[in-house]
């Protein structure tokens, strides 16, 4: 079975895999009638990576496109989000007004529960808007427009996902838009119990016109307005569940600090923890040996196959990883993506990594202005770098992705899905970024 890489991520727990994999298999089957089959996630030094088997990646563009043209569907998606945002808020809420140093462990482990058991639901609503779902979207809207009379497709395809809003973060709260490697990562890291009390985003309005007007020109029949309608909404949803667990997975961390604080544990620690033995640890308050845990530094492994979980540990997911997941890719200089935001630049590279965040904060401090962002996939702690950039290559994404928000927002090209830009290009090279056509070319 052939598998590609899907997405990274940093703050990624050990007992976060498993749950991951359900999220986006049986937990999505049962909830909106399609999930993965076949899919691994891999944990090792604060960061994941997520797998998916390549029949499973073509049955999710089929399987997305007849999912999403249903507006009964996205009706469905939508009120499932919003009403897993605010139900996943209030649980922080309550959180937040609890000393956990004064419960039980039964009480303790209730509380707990009550917050993951929020975050999960969202994490399925999240995975059902990754852009492996709404590829063919993409893909008839271009054809359709190919036929049409215009100058430029990736600029009809912008136009025609112009959100209705924009998000602009607060200041107050910028050490949120950090990496969790620089807000939490840290055994003595400070949680800010004030920030439920403070807004994080503002929201403005963005006008239709020019996306009205095309329509019109065009004489668009309706199956392309709602695929105009699904581009413009879901961007903008997954960038608000997005906000919403970042909020509650920054505050999930007073359970690890709480349980450094009952068992003399290292946060670091208890990240290699698995499901089962987190739980036990939070309600029973059994330990892990460190022998096991000193093995698992190497890596931790669960592969989801026919609806069953497999755990691999140390050396043997090591060497999963190594024959069944990766794969080797040929040194180019010419990469191919999807054009989230058209032009054309020539710039130096900068390579964002989610496997060593902790590069982040200096390298943005150290851009000079007009650099090409590459990244794995953009999240909210580089808009600050991405407003210094000329443009963004990533190796994920499509046109729901932040790297394709944030891009469009600034005016700047934007190339995602070229999966290999961040092993291909090394910070320094000079790069052409032409995303009228979906093209980067490393050419010194």
């Amino acid at each position: 079975m052939q598998y590609k890489l899907v997405w990274v991520e940093e703050n990624v727990n050990y007992f976060d895999l498993e749950p991951s994999l359900l999220n986006y298999g049986p937990h999505a089957e049962m909830r909106f009638g399609y999930g993965v089959q076949n899919a691994a996630i891999s944990g090792k030094d604060f960061a994941a990576t997520f797998y998916l088997s390549e029949d499973d990646i073509e049955r999710n563009k089929e399987k997305g496109y007849l999912f999403f043209m249903k507006k009964s569907n996205c009706d469905l998606l939508l009120k499932a989000i919003g009403a897993h945002r605010q139900d996943l808020e209030k649980a922080c809420k309550k959180l937040l007004k609890l000393d956990l140093s004064k419960l039980t462990p039964a009480e303790f482990f209730d509380v707990y529960v009550g917050t993951a058991s929020r975050l999960k639901p969202l994490f399925t609503a999240y995975s059902m808007t990754q852009p492996d779902r709404t590829v063919y979207i993409e893909e008839k809207l271009e054809e359709y427009l190919e036929d049409q009379p215009i100058a430029s497709i990736p600029q009809a395809i912008q136009v025609l996902s112009t959100p209705l809003h924009t998000f602009s973060t607060s200041k107050k709260v910028a050490h949120i838009f950090k990496t969790f490697a620089e807000s939490i990562k840290a055994e003595d890291a400070k949680i800010d119990m004030t920030i439920m009390d403070k807004s994080i985003y503002t929201i403005k309005d963005v006008s239709q016109d020019k996306k009205n007007t095309l329509m019109k020109t065009l004489n668009v029949p309706p199956y392309i307005e709602h695929m105009s309608y699904i581009l413009s909404t879901f961007a903008e949803e997954r960038l608000k569940m997005r906000f919403s667990w970042m909020l509650a997975i920054y505050f999930n961390e007073l359970f690890l600090i709480e349980l450094k604080r009952r068992y003399g544990i290292l946060k670091s620690d208890l990240r290699m923890y698995d499901l089962s033995e987190f739980d036990d640890i939070i309600a029973k308050g059994i330990l892990v040996p460190e022998d096991v845990l000193k093995e698992r530094k190497k890596g931790f492994l669960k592969v989801l196959k026919d609806g069953h979980i497999k755990t691999f540990s140390g050396a043997a997911a090591v060497e999963y990883v190594k024959h069944h997941l990766e794969t080797k890719v040929r040194k180019t200089s010419l990469l191919h993506g999807r054009s989230a935001s058209p032009g054309f630049v020539q710039g130096t590279a900068i390579v964002f990594s989610y496997k060593h965040t902790e590069e982040h904060a200096a390298k943005i401090q150290d851009m000079k202005g007009g650099e090409v962002i590459v990244s794995e996939m953009t999240r909210p702690n580089l808009i600050v770098a991405c407003r210094k950039a000329s443009a963004i290559v990533t190796d994920e994404g499509g046109a729901l992705c932040h790297a394709a928000i944030i891009s469009r927002e600034f005016n700047i090209p934007c190339i995602v899905g070229t999966e290999s830009a961040t092993k291909m290009i090394k910070d320094g090279d000079t790069l052409e970024v032409n995303a009228d056509e979906g093209i980067v070319r490393i050419i010194a």
